[in-house]
């Protein structure tokens, strides 16, 4: 079976190097749902054996077992209405997340997050709090240090409201903030909670911000990702973070924007009810 690219491009805009800002056509196929249904079901914490088809019963009619039970099916959150405020749904953040830390993986293979909270909720169907996503990537010169925010908007006015909120979460708030906690409270929380073969670099970070050592703006990605439904991506939504691009070099943890897009192929409603098909077909 050939396996359909998850991502095409849509649009690359390089008038800002080395900021990039980029959009993309989300178009998943059977295979690819199914991946990120399991995704969801991790995030939505499903995986005990009781909602599991790990038997030898409930076959699909492809001869592939759902991922699920008739009791996880039960389980599954229901699909909010297609409204201005489907994007609070925690479920649909949980899907715009994965698509995201998805997207990001595909486009830096060599980028490692530690600790996805998005995986590691302490109840099903929180939002969580703090920066949606840190990692990093390994370089002959030392670490990259990623901060991730993920946006979602279904809005019509272009840029959505959502990218001014989320510039000044990250830009105001976090990289040239006098008060640096909403960073370091993350990379604390990470630290203790990864993998030991994380911790040191993940120190690493700590002490260079404790310090003052950030002072190079390849060191530091700054990562906004915004995913709209179909038909409503337009390149007047990154014109924010491309106006601030000069802000973020001269933040006091100085950075390079890499701004991502992504547009689905159908209403976030629609991508919910695939994704929860694809877990139980």
């Amino acid at each position: 079976m050939v396996v359909k690219k998850e991502f095409s491009l849509l649009e690359n805009n390089t008038s800002l190097l080395p900021h990039k800002f980029i959009a993309f056509n989300h178009n998943p196929d059977e295979v690819i749902l199914r991946e990120i249904a399991e995704q969801c079901i991790e995030a939505w914490r499903m995986n005990m054996a009781v909602y599991r088809s790990f038997s030898d019963t409930g076959f699909s009619p492809s001869q592939i077992k759902p991922l699920l039970n008739e009791l996880g099916k039960n389980r599954l959150p229901k699909t909010p209405p297609n409204d201005k405020n489907i994007t609070k749904n925690p479920y649909i953040t949980d899907i715009t997340e994965i698509l995201s830390l998805r997207l990001i993986r595909e486009q830096h293979e060599n980028v490692i997050f530690p600790y996805p909270r998005i995986f590691h909720k302490e109840l099903r169907g929180n939002q969580h709090k703090g920066i949606d996503l840190i990692g990093y990537i390994k370089t002959p010169a030392g670490h990259i240090l990623l901060i991730m925010e993920v946006m979602a908007s279904v809005e019509s006015q272009h840029p959505a409201g959502t990218v001014r909120d989320h510039l000044k979460q990250l830009l105001n708030k976090t990289l040239d903030s006098n008060d640096l906690g909403r960073l370091i409270n993350e990379l604390e929380y990470i630290h203790d909670e990864s993998g030991d073969e994380h911790k040191d670099v993940i120190n690493g970070f700590l002490t260079a911000l404790l310090n003052g050592k950030f002072n190079n703006k390849e060191d530091v990605w700054a990562v906004p990702v915004l995913v709209r439904p179909i038909n409503l991506w337009d390149n007047k939504d990154w014109f924010p973070f491309m106006k601030a691009s000069k802000k973020f070099e001269d933040a006091k943890i100085p950075s390079t924007v890499y701004y991502y897009a992504l547009e689905c192929n159908c209403t976030f409603d629609k991508l919910f009810d695939s994704v929860k098909n694809a877990a139980v077909s």
